[in-house]
């Protein structure tokens, strides 16, 4: 067998891989959610399946699962993380291909915290600045906000700052000062909020602070009135410093002041000036920046305002003045300088001629602090040298010699008296003083001295002292016989001399004479009297004038000022006796008294009265006058008796008396009718009758009176009554003659007709108005009238009715099927009383009965509830007021049913502007709204298939409303709803979907494109950036032109687009115009374009220079020698202009030293090493062919001063020369500090510095005689000193002597009764001779000689030229005398020779107010000027000071102090100061204001007291101490432990609420004012107890028993009087037994009313009643028991008896019969009582009754009376009287 095997072909069939995935590109997921990935793929061979995630291969694990299938793929994770977010891709590859697919995965979540950490970038002390960096992980959506939260460090409480911020920056305001805060910050995006980020602890306060102190000062180059203070920077606290703030005071001092108001910066050092010489100074310094002012520096080290120290120049003019057989006095004058330093004293020295050694006199400086020493010791006949040094703290001085050699030995001397001051011509000493008289005696030997009194020893009271150089005289205590001429006598062998001098004691005056009294009167007198004999010595300067009542101890003052030599007494007490004296006084005290011989007593003279005044009548009558008349205005010295009356008749010539009244008013009666009469009154007293006071004529005739009406008050204030009711309105009238009445209303009399009637008499008049109605209400006007005037009256009536119908119609507001709410309107009349309710009713239209709808409405709407749907109803409306109820309004049929329907639904929504997250949908309105008004739209949206959602959250009344929230990419319907009053429609149709998407559109159009600049070729345009980029960034932008005269636009930038808002087009034709447009360009194309406004032409734009300067350029420049000049600026101009420098005329080009800068617009020009020829004034030019500019600039270069000009050496003396020179002519560029002056010995080569510091051109320089010196200056300024200038030949030091210079500023000092005393002051230039003296003379007006008015020559510059005589005019000279000659005179003008008399003069050395504090001194000072001295009075409160025992008053001859120790409240006003001569006085006022403690507090109470608090209020105390009170000190204690404890010390108000108080304990409070003095003494309060200010109310009065049954009794009661201050809610009313003791609530409940009926009672039983009152805070005490009632019915008295008849009669007896009464009173009749009378016409109805049946009550219904008389009684009617059985009976 064999096998065939047939041929074939194998063919494989390839397919490449195919891929569909079921996810869209991108996937959104939330954290914690699955989600997978799914797709289809196919190919052949069977593809392999790899899954990456950013490029990585996913892996299985247990949240990541993959699973395929031959034709499906799935990547599927569980619980999805942040991480799961990334570009996922799935590759589907075979060996035909491969296919991939990508799905971008965001796993969306909250985001990360906020990167730390918080940095505050700016810390304040109210607010921080902080910021942050963003989360690393926004959560996959972007961080929408950001929200902060703030915490203060001490709390748990995080309080929000914002939740809206954007940006990672954030403001944290409202924070504390001092307070440490955290702050937290959460990052939030769409989907959460992150967890906080928190920062670290950050106090509020200011980062910057004001500066540090600095360092302590420094103090330098110290003189006597200046000082260099020096410091250290401080540290600037952050900003930098402004200003220093130096401050000084003086050491013993508290109090710091400023230096200079000007800033002081950069400087760190300051020249202080206007130092007092001597005081001790301390500076210190502050530093302020923009913070503030930091805190001062410690003190300086204190120091002395003085000028440095060196050694003193020598002695002046030393030389030998006395000299003995041993000793030599040597005298000298003080160094011309001092160095600075006190003169401790001098050293002297002594060399015997041919000797080499100098022997010191004495060996320590403070051994001779004068300037005369004696040197003792000497050897006689031997021949001295001498020398002085002056020593100070410095050293020694060079020596200064005694020009001649001395001889010692005797030198005689004839004597010579040198008199004090007080042995000038006359010497006034005040009595009781100390008289002294004293001269230098000179002499050798030595002179006797004696003293004499006119020619006679002197008294043993003398005491008498003779010294080596003079004597004294001094008698204590002296008296006016110590007066006298003094002479005092010196002699020895050479010789004697004699001066006298004239001695005036000073005393009181004595008394005055020849007191006479003249003029009394009774209230006065006149005083006179004459000068004393002696006068004291001093002129009177006043009297003092007493008085004495006789009978009394004391003598009173008058006057204590009179300077006249009389005076009025006033103010005497009419009939005493008085005894005066006066006493004279001058500026030494009173003189003694000087009385009246006999009393005075003060009484008037007596006369007749004066006449009496303003006499006139009052009335006028028939037969009589009544007059009228004031009193006289002097009685005449005795009181007045009366008056008496007169009258005259027309025509007549005598005066009738009438008669004498003692009161100024009388009725002359007695007249007749029609005649006219005058009257007259005279006064009388016990002298006569006064002149008279005369009337004009008056005629008699009968008087008028105007009417008058009297009118009940009730009338007045007007009449309500009733409708219906008859009204009276009577009125009394009055008047002569009788007054008509006439009644009026509303402008129309009224008659006695209608229901009017009136009832006029002679005195009244009566208005009756019957069955009034509400058409009388009104004013009623009632006029009386008669000749003498009319009066008219108004009485009002009101009349009150029921209310009218209100006013219609009914209007119907609202209908429904169940309810109406109707409405009307008021009554037009009320009925004159106010509508109080309305009453509505309804009723079916089918049927005829109303139902009340309410009865008790007040307002005029009402809602009518309970109606049945479709039923027709009819409303009524009446008005009631407090008459009654009015007639009714009725409604128009209304059907109850509802008004409106729902709307129909809206028109179909559309959708349009889309975005990503959000839509705008518009609707239409719906085709009816249902009758009531649409009050919006509700709109709903949906994902495709999914629930509708509402959009809005409230209704949206427009047609469109923009829906936020959607998700991008999502696809949405939407619907809307209309709603009314009625509810909501049905759904519009749905909208046609839309998928959330963001638009992009084409950018919009740029913004404002305008050229810049253009040329001839060019064109430079500028714009902004659309304001819309169309959804995509713009990528740039294209540039169009369009020639003028064409319409095609061509593209200037063809190959790419503009990245910047600028462009420059070239290109352009000169001469053409051009129009250009700009478009903006994004991803989806060009935008809009936005074309130029103008045209352009291409041409160069021309314009002229402008050249500005840089700032620091435009003042001077100013630069150092060596330095680089600079000079900067800026130029305009088209074309660019040429720029030329110049300087002094001369063009500036570029050279070694010069360098110009020329780069448009900037140019520049710098001078390199500058030397002082480059400083001057620069000048630029800029030029084009448009114009030309210029500007300068100044250019300062410093450099040091050239050489001083013309040095000479001037004024040489022995000791000095005056060296001068002139200012450099060039100064250096900089202001000359100071000169350098030098000097030196020609045989020296050093230079000694003369003054360093010099400012003058000028300078004195010391030097030693007969030395020879050059001299040489310099200049210095801020750069140093300049060259140095030298004298060519050397000067030598003598003393040239020449004339001395004239007096300076001879004048007049004080002028006397015989004496000029004339001052001068020594010349300036003394003619090179320290040794002046003067000569002084005199001449009288009218001569032609002058006479010398001394011996010998004058030292001193001031004489007293005694011995003038009085009112002679004298003209006085004077003239200086040296070694080298005399001066010229110098002349006073004329002068009369008389006692000066200045008028006093206080001048108060006090500004504004003093201010002392209590327990202080106050010290007052006041400087004084007058001739002759002022007497000084010290008083406050018109009291005088000197009497206080602790005021001390200092007066001298110029100033008067006031020392007032411990100082008091009261101490404090105003005080006066007055000071008197003869020449007048002045009164000058200090003001002291005595600050102390304040005073207790006032009306001090508390109130609005309640169980833990109260409230205390106090006014402020009467006396707050002199300053301010600055708060109170409330204090509270239990009274029960009394320990006070401070409630608060910090109270300002005049109220403090106090708390935390416990219940039920009583307190006491007390509080205190306190100033800056310090606290007042306290004010308690009454004791209170915190306890509730409600109380329970009080007991009411005891309730009444009103109505009484046999089970039941009404109870009526009062309110309390104390409702407790809460409103009384009811009344708990209680009842007993009246012997059972206790008391039974009537009700369970309060009662609301104040009556009760009490029920249920057991007949017969006897009841009390009593009260209790309750409130909200409970139940008060009750009442006192009611009066005890029985529980029975009530008994009334009976009725009449009934069928009064006779029964029988007889002549002396009639039998009556008659029935029981009706009504028995509720009580068996008991009997009856038979009465009658005899029958009269004139009797009344109960008049003249008789009883019959006296001994008892009749029984029976029958009675006989007997004992009758036939002919004058008749039976009248009887009436029976019951009484019943009672225990007190009823009649």
């Amino acid at each position: 067998m064999s096998l065939i095997i047939f041929p074939f072909s194998l063919t494989i069939f390839l397919a490449p891989p195919q891929l569909e995935l079921d996810v869209r590109d991108k996937l959104t997921v939330r954290v914690g959610e699955a989600f997978s990935l799914t797709g289809r793929y196919s190919g052949k061979p069977a593809p392999k399946i790899t899954w990456y995630k950013d490029d990585i291969t996913v892996k299985e694990d247990k949240r990541t699962k993959i699973q395929t299938t031959p034709t499906t793929i799935c990547l599927g994770i569980l619980k999805s993380t942040r991480e799961d977010s990334g570009k996922y891709c799935v590759v589907v590859e075979n060996s035909s291909g491969s296919r991939k697919g990508f799905c971008q995965v965001t796993v969306v979540d909250r985001p990360k915290p906020p990167v730390g950490p918080v940095i505050f970038d700016e810390v304040h002390k109210d607010h921080f600045v902080i910021s942050w960096k963003p989360p690393l992980d926004d959560g996959g959506s972007p961080i929408t906000n950001y929200i902060i939260e703030k915490r203060d460090a001490n709390r748990d409480v995080w309080m929000p700052v914002t939740s809206a911020c954007v940006k990672t920056t954030c403001k944290v305001p409202k924070l504390l000062e001092g307070r440490d805060y955290v702050v937290r910050i959460y990052a939030e995006n769409l989907y959460g909020m992150s967890d906080a980020l928190e920062s670290d602890e950050m106090k509020a306060k200011d980062r910057f602070s004001v500066p540090d102190a600095p360092d302590q000062p420094i103090i330098k180059n110290v003189t006597k009135n200046s000082a260099l203070v020096t410091w250290n920077r401080p540290r600037d606290g952050g900003k930098p410093i402004t200003n220093y703030i130096l401050e000084r005071k003086e050491t013993m001092s508290k109090r710091w002041t400023r230096v200079t108001r000007d800033p002081i910066y950069p400087d760190t050092q300051f020249r202080v000036t206007d130092l007092l010489e001597g005081c001790e100074y301390e500076f210190r310094v502050s530093a302020e920046n923009e913070i503030g002012v930091g805190d001062p520096s410690p003190p300086s080290k204190p120091f002395f305002a003085k000028d440095p120290i060196v050694k003193p120049s020598p002695p002046v003019n030393p030389e030998a003045v006395d000299k003995t057989k041993n000793s030599v006095v040597l005298s000298w004058q003080p160094p011309r300088h001092d160095g600075g330093g006190k003169i401790i004293g001098y050293l002297i020295e002594y060399q015997k001629v041919g000797d080499e050694e100098w022997k010191k006199a004495n060996h320590t400086a403070d051994s001779c602090p004068e300037t005369k020493y004696e040197v003792i010791g000497l050897t006689e006949g031997a021949m001295y040298k001498f020398r002085v040094l002056a020593v100070n703290d410095a050293g020694e001085s060079e020596p200064a010699y005694v020009r001649d050699p001395v001889e010692v030995k005797d030198r005689l001397e004839a004597p010579e008296l040198i008199l004090d001051a007080n042995m000038a011509r006359e010497q006034h000493v005040k009595a009781g003083d100390t008289l002294r008289l004293s001269a230098i005696i000179k002499g050798i030997p030595f002179p006797k001295v004696s003293w004499k009194k006119e020619d006679k020893e002197v008294s043993t009271k003398a005491d008498i002292e003779v010294t080596k150089v003079g004597s004294k005289l001094e008698i204590r205590n002296a008296a006016h016989e110590d007066g006298g001429i003094y002479s005092l006598t010196v002699e020895n062998p050479v010789g004697s001399k004699t001066v006298s001098v004239k001695v005036l004691v000073l005393d009181k005056p004595g008394p005055p004479r020849d007191l006479q009294v003249s003029e009394v009167r009774k209230d006065s007198c006149y005083l006179t009297w004459k000068e004393p004999e002696d006068n004291g010595g001093s002129v009177i300067t006043n009297y003092i004038v007493e008085r004495k009542d006789v009978a009394a101890p004391q003598w009173l003052p008058i006057s204590s000022s009179s300077k006249k030599h009389s005076l009025l007494a006033k103010y005497l007490m009419e009939g005493t006796q008085y005894l005066f004296r006066v006493a004279a006084e001058n500026q030494y005290g009173r003189g003694p008294y000087v009385e009246t011989l006999k009393p005075i007593k003060a009484v008037d003279p007596l006369h007749p009265p004066g006449p009496p005044k303003n006499l006139h009548h009052v009335d006028v009558d028939k037969t009589e006058v009544s007059l009228v008349w004031n009193w006289p205005d002097r009685d005449g010295g005795a009181e007045i008796t009366g008056f008496l009356v007169e009258y005259q008749e027309e025509g007549a010539k005598d005066w009738t008396k009438f008669k004498t009244v003692p009161v100024p008013e009388c009725v002359v009666t007695g007249l007749q009718q029609g005649k006219i009469y005058k009257f007259r009154v005279k006064a009388q007293n016990i002298v006569g009758l006064s002149l008279p006071d005369t009337t004009i004529p008056i005629e008699c005739q009968e008087k008028l009176v105007p009417p008058s009406v009297e009118l009940d008050v009730k009338l007045i204030e007007g009449l309500v009554v009733k409708a219906g009711t008859t009204v009276r309105f009577p009125a009394i009238m009055r008047g002569v003659p009788v007054p008509t009445a006439k009644w009026v209303t509303d402008n129309i009399e009224i008659k006695s007709e209608g229901n009017y009637k009136i009832d006029t008499d002679n005195y009244s008049t009566v208005l009756t108005i019957k069955s009034c109605t509400r058409q009388d209400t009104g004013e009623y006007l009632l006029t009386v009238s008669n000749t003498a005037g009319s009066r008219t009256v108004p009485v009002h009536l009101t009349v009150l009715d029921v209310p009218g119908p209100p006013t219609g119609p009914i209007d119907i507001l609202e209908v429904t099927p169940d309810h109406m709410v109707i409405s009307w309107r008021p009554p037009k009349d009320d009925g004159g009383s106010p509508v109080i309710n309305y009453i509505v009713e309804k009723r079916e239209s089918n049927r005829e009965t109303w139902g009340v709808v309410s009865s008790g409405i007040n307002q005029t709407r009402i809602k009518i509830p309970r109606l049945q749907k479709g039923h027709e109803y009819i409303f009524r409306v009446c008005a009631e007021n407090k008459i009654g109820i009015g007639p009714p309004l009725d409604s128009q049929p209304a059907v109850a049913k509802a008004m409106f329907d729902p709307p129909s639904p809206p028109g179909k929504p559309t959708v349009h502007d889309i975005l990503e997250n959000a839509a705008t949908i518009s609707w239409s309105i719906p085709k009816s709204d249902g009758g009531s008004p649409i009050i919006g739209y509700i709109l709903e949206r949906r994902e495709i298939s999914g629930k509708w959602i509402r959009v809005n959250k409230s209704p949206v009344l427009d047609l469109k409303f923009r829906a936020t929230g959607l998700f991008e990419g999502s696809t949405y319907e939407f619907r809307v709803f209309a709603e009314n009053s009625v509810g909501i429609s049905k759904p519009s149709p749905v909208s046609d979907p839309i998928k959330a998407m963001r638009p992009i559109t084409p950018p919009g159009p740029p913004i404002n494109p305008k050229l810049k600049d253009k040329t001839r070729e060019t064109a430079e345009l500028v714009w902004t950036k659309p304001l819309k980029d169309g959804g995509s960034p713009i990528l740039g932008y294209v540039v169009e032109c369009q020639k003028s005269g064409t319409t095609q636009w061509n593209r200037i930038n063809k190959d790419e687009l503009i990245r910047q808002c600028a462009y420059t087009v070239p290109g352009l034709i000169e001469g053409n115009e051009y129009r250009f447009r700009i478009k903006a360009a994004n991803i989806v194309g060009e935008g809009e374009p936005r074309e130029l406004p103008e045209t352009v032409l291409a041409k160069d734009i021309l314009s002229p220079p402008e050249l500005e300067l840089d700032l620091v350029c435009r003042d001077v420049i100013t630069v150092r020698v060596g330095q680089t000049i600079k000079i900067t600026g800026k130029v305009k101009g088209r074309p660019y202009p040429d720029i030329t420098w110049s300087k002094d005329g001369r063009t500036l080009a570029k050279d070694q030293r010069v360098d110009i800068t020329q780069e448009y617009p900037h140019i520049e020009l710098q001078v390199k090493k500058a030397v002082r020829a480059d400083h001057g004034k620069y000048l630029i030019s800029a030029k084009n062919s448009s114009g030309h500019a210029q500007a300068s600039a100044i250019v300062n270069v410093l450099d040091r001063p050239g050489p001083c000009r013309n040095l000479k050496v001037s004024y040489v003396t022995k000791e000095s020369c005056v060296v001068s020179w002139d200012n450099p002519e060039d100064n250096g560029g900089s202001e000359i500090t100071n000169y350098i002056v030098e000097c030196r010995h020609p045989n020296q080569r050093g230079w000694s510095i003369v003054s360093a510091d010099l400012t003058k051109r000028l300078v004195k320089a010391h030097l030693i005689e007969n030395q020879e010196y050059f001299f040489r200056v310099c200049a210095e300024n801020k750069v140093g000193p300049g060259p140095i200038v030298e004298t060519k030949t050397p000067i030598l030091a003598i003393n040239p002597i020449d004339r001395p210079g004239e007096p300076e500023n001879l004048h007049i000092a004080e002028t006397g009764k015989t004496f000029v005393y004339l001052k001068w002051r020594r010349p300036d230039y003394d003619g090179g001779s320290p040794n002046l003296t003067y000569h002084v003379e005199r001449k009288l007006k009218d001569s032609d000689e002058w006479e010398r008015v001394h011996k010998g020559s004058i030292k001193e510059t001031h004489y007293m030229v005694d011995r003038c005589v009085e009112n002679k005019i004298y003209q006085f000279r004077v003239q200086t005398k040296n070694e080298g000659g005399e001066s010229d005179w110098v002349k006073t003008s004329e002068v009369v020779v008389k006692e000066e008399v200045l008028k006093p003069v206080l001048d108060l050395k006090l500004s504004g107010v003093l201010i002392v504090k209590a327990g202080e001194p106050i010290r007052i000072e006041a400087g004084l000027r007058g001739k002759p001295q002022p007497e000084v009075s010290w008083a406050k409160d018109n009291a005088d000071l000197s009497k206080s025992p602790r005021v001390k008053i200092e007066t001298t001859s110029d100033t008067s102090k006031l020392l007032l120790t411990k100082a008091r409240r009261t101490d404090g006003g105003k005080y006066v100061i007055t000071a008197t001569n003869p020449a007048g006085s002045f009164v000058a006022y200090a003001t002291v204001n005595v600050l102390d403690k304040p005073g207790p507090v006032r009306n001090l109470k508390v109130y609005d007291i309640s169980i833990d608090r109260c409230t205390v209020s106090w006014d402020p105390p009467e006396d707050d101490g002199g300053c301010e009170i600055q708060n109170y000190i409330v204090e509270k204690c239990e009274s029960k432990r009394m320990v006070w404890t401070t409630y608060s010390s910090s109270v300002i108000m005049n109220s403090v609420h106090v708390t935390r108080l416990i219940e039920g304990n009583e307190y006491i409070f007390r509080i205190r004012a306190e100033n800056k003095i310090g606290t007042g003494p306290p004010t308690e309060t009454k004791p209170i107890i915190a306890k509730t200010k409600y109380e329970r109310p009080g007991p009411p009065d005891p309730p009444e028993v009103t109505r009484v049954s046999k089970e039941e009794m009404t109870v009526v009661w009062n309110p309390p009087e104390y409702d407790g201050g809460k409103s009384i809610t009811g009344y708990i009313l209680e009842r007993k037994e009246k012997r059972s003791l206790k008391w039974v609530p009537v009700t369970k409940t309060a009662i609301p009313e104040r009556r009760k009926k009490v029920q249920n009672l057991i007949p017969g039983y006897e009841y009390q009643f009593r009260v209790r009152a309750e409130n909200e805070i409970g139940i008060g005490e009750p009442s006192l028991p009611s009066r005890p009632a029985i529980a029975k019915d009530p008994i009334e008295p009976p009725g009449p008896p009934t069928n009064l008849k006779v029964v029988d009669s007889t002549k002396t007896s009639i039998t009556l019969g008659w029935g029981k009464p009706v009504y028995d009173g509720g009580a068996p009749i008991i009997g009856y009582v038979v009465e009658m009378r005899p029958k009269t016409e004139k009797a009344g109805p109960d008049e003249g009754w008789k009883r019959c049946n006296v001994a008892a009550q009749v029984i029976h219904t029958e009675f006989t009376v007997s004992s009758l008389d036939e002919k004058s009684c008749t039976s009248s009617v009887f009436q029976p009287k019951i009484k019943l059985a009672l225990v007190d009976q009823l009649n």
